[in-house]
């Protein structure tokens, strides 16, 4: 997800239904122009559906699973703001050796430890909020292992020491701007595309360095369980950014994306060793409603017939109630759209974009939040929806609207007359 989903929305839908009047008769057809005269197609289109929309919590979202592509973008920081409360993005990694090479630091005894540095490339699309704001961001050594043969979910939380192996209460974050790295051996600048680079505590570089032990991934996941990362704001300047993790970005031998061991062997040789992050990345999200115009929409169900509200990370949702679908009984659906307009308010800014797309769920029979058909059904052959679902954002004199194609959902699931985003 590139954005954080925050959006007033007012519904309407337009049906286009065919007609079919078939007149019985057994005597020859003349072929000519008159061929239809007794078979008549009429094409309507029923756009006064009575509906009911609701804001609800969200629930959680699976951020990493086994055997499952991957999302991309990893978010870290917070925004906080009167229509949707706070919501903070929070994240778990874990390291392992690069397989080809262990460190030679292990085998050998004239080394002097330097320094250890965690490397985080930016997503320069990813970013939320106030960008000029200062960030505190903490980092935290995992007392809890985990695994990378289970579901992960935006609600986990993994017990850490509190002791932070970095801190820094005044951060500058900025994802757009490429920075200038020295190095040692040749006393030259390199330029490297935007990301983050972060010293832990010397005290946890050495407890790496000098255990001997660390020959392998299942010893090194024993002695280093994982980080946790924090970032808040510092100067009422909420700011949500985020990092490229992606299979390319992680794995690449040109990867941004490392904990750089720098080391001296002898007396003036500097080296470097890096241990690849390990691709079991969970993000956790918080939302706290509290005092928010949201809260009272959760609160008063029926408020949702005025506006109605969506968010990303596990936040609420617009259900859709569909309270007069009889009128479709015995009428041909040729096509349904679902049209979703956001409220002028929320007009897109330089700090809050719109998402490019949404999406829409079904309840099925375990109450369970599942794609509806027009979304499940390209998916179920490894095809892109957008084409035949839409959803994608659209502007036509500064009003800014949704079409998500329902056909599908309409006509298989009119008994279930919720459509929960």
């Amino acid at each position: 997800m590139k954005y954080r989903f925050l959006q007033v929305i007012r519904v309407s839908i337009s049906v286009l239904v065919v007609l079919f009047f078939i007149n019985s008769c057994q005597e020859p057809i003349p072929v000519g122009a008159d061929l239809l005269d007794n078979d008549k197609i009429l094409l309507s289109t029923i756009s006064d559906f009575d509906l009911t929309t609701t804001t609800i919590l969200g629930e959680r979202v699976a951020t990493y699973t086994s055997g499952a592509a991957r999302k991309k973008i990893y978010h870290l920081g917070e925004t906080n703001d009167n229509i949707f409360g706070k919501t903070s993005a929070e994240i778990y990694l874990r390291f392992k050796y690069n397989i080809s090479s262990l460190p030679t630091y292990l085998t050998s005894d004239d080394v002097r430890f330097d320094s250890l540095v965690l490397v985080l490339k930016y997503d320069s699309l990813a970013s939320y909020g106030n960008k000029t704001g200062m960030q505190a961001l903490n980092v935290y050594q995992l007392e809890q292992a985990y695994q990378n043969t289970a579901t992960y979910y935006s609600d986990t939380s993994l017990s850490y020491n509190n002791i932070p192996i970095y801190s820094n209460a005044s951060l500058f974050i900025n994802p757009i701007d490429s920075i200038y790295t020295f190095n040692s051996k040749d006393s030259t600048l390199t330029r490297q595309i935007p990301h983050l680079r972060i010293r832990l505590n010397d005290a946890f570089g050495k407890s790496i360095f000098e255990n001997k032990e660390l020959k392998g991934d299942t010893s090194l996941y024993n002695f280093i369980k994982g980080i946790y990362i924090t970032s808040k704001s510092v100067d009422s300047q909420p700011f949500l950014y985020g990092f490229d993790f992606s299979d390319a970005a992680l794995t690449a031998s040109n990867s941004i994306n490392k904990l750089i061991m720098y080391y001296t062997q002898g007396d003036t040789l500097s080296k470097t060793y890096e241990y690849f992050i390990d691709n079991t990345i969970i993000n956790r999200y918080v939302n706290n409603y509290d005092g928010s115009m949201v809260k009272s929409f959760i609160d008063t169900p029926a408020a949702g017939d005025s506006l109605s509200f969506i968010q990303g990370f596990g936040g609420v949702k617009t259900q859709i109630k569909f309270n007069d679908l009889e009128k479709l009984k015995d009428l041909s659906i040729n096509k349904a759209e679902l049209q979703v307009t956001v409220n002028e308010f929320l007009i897109p800014n330089g700090n809050y974009a719109l998402p490019p797309q949404l999406i829409a769920t079904r309840l099925d029979k375990d109450r369970k939040h599942v794609f509806i058909e027009d979304i499940a059904i390209p998916l179920s052959v490894n095809s892109s929806f957008s084409n035949t679902f839409g959803g994608l954002l659209s502007e036509s004199n500064n009003v800014y609207t949704y079409t998500l194609n329902i056909t599908n959902h309409l006509k298989k699931n009119s008994e279930n007359r919720r459509l929960p985003f």
